[in-house]
């Protein structure tokens, strides 16, 4: 019985780890599109007031 309790400790341990490495992917990949999404919203403002970002780096 003190086996069996032992391997749930540890189990449930690993299971925490994983859930949470998990959600700090999700939480990255999230971030990574809205800071996509930003940058093409950018870029189509720029292309409507036709300047375009080769004319912001002279």
């Amino acid at each position: 019985m003190k086996t069996l309790e032992q391997l749930l400790k540890k189990y449930r341990k690993v299971v925490a780890e994983r859930r949470e490495e998990y959600y700090q992917e999700i939480g990255e990949k999230k971030a990574r599109k809205l800071k996509m999404k930003r940058a093409q919203r950018l870029l189509e403002k720029m292309a409507c007031d036709r300047v375009s970002p080769e004319d912001l780096i002279d």
